[in-house]
């Protein structure tokens, strides 16, 4: 039934038409793509000036629209004018471009009326008859993407999605859009119908996850370090004194060795003198073979090996 392609712009016309007549539309619009829905570029020159290679080649998206588009999509316009009923016959070849590619293709002259020759399977030169504003096609933390607009009466898409501004409840649109393309043929069905906004989440889905597991992570690290602080930091009833936790090693070795011979009680000489002194006991007291205060005997084989240096300490005694 429709084996051309003036077959189906007849029939998207006819929907956009019934669209608009529906209480509740405020604008109704046609495009091969929409903000968030993917990309489709080709290469783009200025006339008169072609790449010199391949290599040279510069990109741009494309889209082509049907009916408001801008107006639909809240996109401003900046200079110009948007497509009408001029626009309708093919022999126009007008086109629409966003700011960021006047910037790119006409950084210091004004870009109405400029020439640009685009591959549309073969070469085609359009003039530029307005400018419109950046959109982020692919999320709010995307880039602002070259994009050029072209009327769907020049270069035509097969497959067409209809964007319906709403006056009131958007989802009551949704059967508006359903019984428009019920009248125009019964045997064609909505594939999909979904408010911008869920569109936008969907975009936003994998980002977000990713912020939370990062998140997660940064929790779960942040966790285990306070942990690990906690068990280093003195605290009174762990009968440490009050010292730093992060004192000289033989200084916490000489702790942990006098609480395991008799209990928290300080050593009054060896320990004080030494800490004092700034430097390791004596060879006798590095043995940890006596308690001068106890009179305990220390075996070796069961001292506690907190480092490395009281067990060399031992194999030297």
């Amino acid at each position: 039934m429709y084996d051309s392609d003036d077959k189906i712009r007849t029939f998207y016309a006819a929907m956009l038409d019934r669209l608009a007549a529906e209480p509740g539309v405020a604008r109704v619009a046609a495009a091969s793509l929409v903000p968030l829905a993917g990309g489709n570029d080709t290469s783009v020159h200025l006339e008169g000036r072609p790449p010199a290679s391949d290599r040279e080649k510069r990109y741009a998206q494309v889209r082509s629209v049907f009916g408001a588009f801008f107006d639909t999509f809240s996109i401003p316009l900046s200079a110009g004018r948007p497509f009408d009923d001029r626009d309708v016959e093919a022999a126009r070849r007008s086109i629409v471009i966003n700011r960021e590619m006047a910037e790119q293709f006409f950084p210091s002259v004004d870009p109405l009326g400029g020439r640009l020759v685009v591959d549309f399977g073969k070469p085609t030169t359009l003039e530029v008859i307005g400018v419109v504003g950046n959109v982020r096609e692919w999320g709010p933390t995307g880039i602002e993407p070259p994009i050029m607009y072209v009327s769907a009466h020049l270069a035509f898409s097969a497959i067409m999605r209809v964007a319906v501004r709403s006056a009131g409840d958007p989802a009551a649109v949704g059967g508006a859009i359903r019984r428009a393309a019920r009248a125009l043929d019964r045997n064609l069905a909505v594939a999909r119908i979904e408010p911008m906004s869920q569109t936008l989440a969907t975009r936003l889905a994998q980002p977000r996850l990713r912020t939370a597991l990062l998140a997660g992570f940064a929790g779960v690290a942040l966790l285990l370090t306070l942990i690990g602080l906690y068990g280093a930091c003195p605290t009174p009833w762990r009968g440490d004194g009050g010292r730093s936790a992060f004192a000289p090693r033989w200084e916490r070795n000489l702790r942990k060795c006098d609480e395991w011979c008799c209990g928290r009680a300080p050593h009054w000489w060896r320990q004080d003198s030494a800490l004092a002194a700034g430097r390791r006991l004596p060879r006798p007291a590095c043995c940890l073979l006596s308690c001068s205060r106890c009179g305990r005997a220390t075996p070796p084989s069961s001292a506690p090996s907190l480092f490395a240096w009281p067990s060399r300490a031992l194999s030297r005694c």
